[in-house]
């Protein structure tokens, strides 16, 4: 929530920006309360936890990184932690038995 206050801050004409509030405004108490805090982060790096359909959990950190020459554009870097075994379970969904798992459905 933070991080998307200082993108909106960072453009405050922007319509898309308006048009995201005002939708989940509508849609969610949680997020009006949010906003009300009105904190403000830039990007940076955050830890990330997934759960995956094939692999379960996923824990990685997020890194955002802008771009000097182009301010509207950022680089997201996902980094595989440790815990959960995250890296290994990545490198199988990149491989081509992972890749074959893929593409049949998960009960549940």
């Amino acid at each position: 929530m933070a991080q998307f206050r200082a993108a909106c801050s960072a453009a405050p004409d922007d319509e898309g920006f308006r048009e995201v509030l005002e939708r989940v405004s509508a849609a969610s108490a949680e997020f009006r309360r949010l906003w009300a805090e009105r904190d403000i982060e830039d990007a940076g790096q955050i830890r990330k936890e997934l759960d995956h359909p094939l692999v379960g959990l996923l824990v990685l950190e997020s890194t955002a990184l802008k771009v000097p020459a182009r301010p509207d554009l950022m680089i997201v870097l996902h980094t595989p932690l440790d815990e959960a075994n995250s890296a290994a379970k990545l490198e199988w969904l990149a491989s081509p038995e992972g890749r074959r798992g893929a593409m049949y459905p998960v009960a549940g």
